[in-house]
C-alpha cells in the first residue's frame, strides 16, 4: 500500500511537470495571425495609399501647441485623453490608438533612452514575437516603425525623433485600429512652430 502511495505522487508530479511545461511550449510557440499592417519597407509615408488620403478631409484635427505637433484622426473617435506620465505626455484615445511625446527615463542609466536603445529593448523581450523592424519617413525625420504581437494582440509604434534621439513622439496602435486609418493618421502627422 505504501509503494502504491509513492508511486502514485511520483506519477502526479511527472503529470503536472508535463503539463505546465507543454503549456509552457505553447505558449513560447504560439503565432497570432496578424491584421493587415503598414506597408513594408522604408520610404516617405506622404500618401501611402496611392493617390489622395480618401476620407480624412471629414476627419478631425487634434494640435497641441505645446508640444508642437499636429494630426488628423476619425471624427467617430472620441476627444482624446492628455496625461502627464512621469517625463512623457500621452495623448489617448481610449480605443487601443495613443500619441506620446517626451523621454523614456532609465533610472539605470540616468537618462532619456534613445530610440534604438527602446528598440532594442523591445527585441529582446522575448514576450514579443514575429518582431519587425522598419525606418520611414514622417514629419520630415527618419523614423523607426516596430510591429510585433504579444500574447493576445498585434501592436505597431512608430517612433520620430523631435530636438534628439531621446526626445521623441511614439504613436501606437493595437490591433483594434485598422490599417487603413493608422497609415492615414501618420500621414497627416506634422510637428508644428
Amino acid at each position: 500500500m505504501l509503494q502504491n502511495k509513492g508511486f502514485s505522487r511520483l506519477a502526479l508530479i511527472i503529470i503536472a511537470v508535463l503539463i505546465l511545461g507543454g503549456g509552457y511550449w505553447v505558449w513560447q510557440n504560439q503565432t497570432v495571425t496578424p491584421p493587415s499592417a503598414l506597408p513594408e519597407g522604408e520610404g516617405t509615408l506622404t500618401s501611402p495609399l496611392g493617390g489622395g488620403l480618401e476620407g480624412v478631409e471629414n476627419w478631425k484635427t487634434y494640435t497641441d501647441s505645446e508640444l508642437g505637433l499636429s494630426f488628423k484622426y476619425p471624427a467617430t473617435w472620441r476627444d482624446p485623453e492628455r496625461r502627464i506620465q512621469s517625463t512623457r505626455i500621452n495623448i489617448n484615445f481610449g480605443n487601443g490608438f495613443s500619441v506620446t511625446s517626451g523621454g523614456y527615463y532609465d533610472q539605470d542609466k540616468q537618462r532619456n533612452l534613445t530610440i534604438d536603445e527602446i528598440v532594442n529593448s523591445l527585441m529582446s523581450n522575448s514576450y514579443f514575437k514575429d518582431f519587425k523592424r522598419e525606418t520611414l519617413n514622417l514629419a520630415g525625420s527618419v523614423s523607426t516603425k516596430v510591429s510585433f504581437t504579444t500574447l493576445t494582440a498585434r501592436d505597431i509604434e512608430v517612433y520620430i525623433p523631435k530636438s534628439s534621439q531621446s526626445d521623441m513622439v511614439a504613436i501606437s496602435s493595437d490591433q483594434t485600429i485598422d490599417a487603413t486609418t493608422f497609415t492615414n493618421i501618420l500621414s497627416t502627422f506634422r510637428f508644428i512652430k
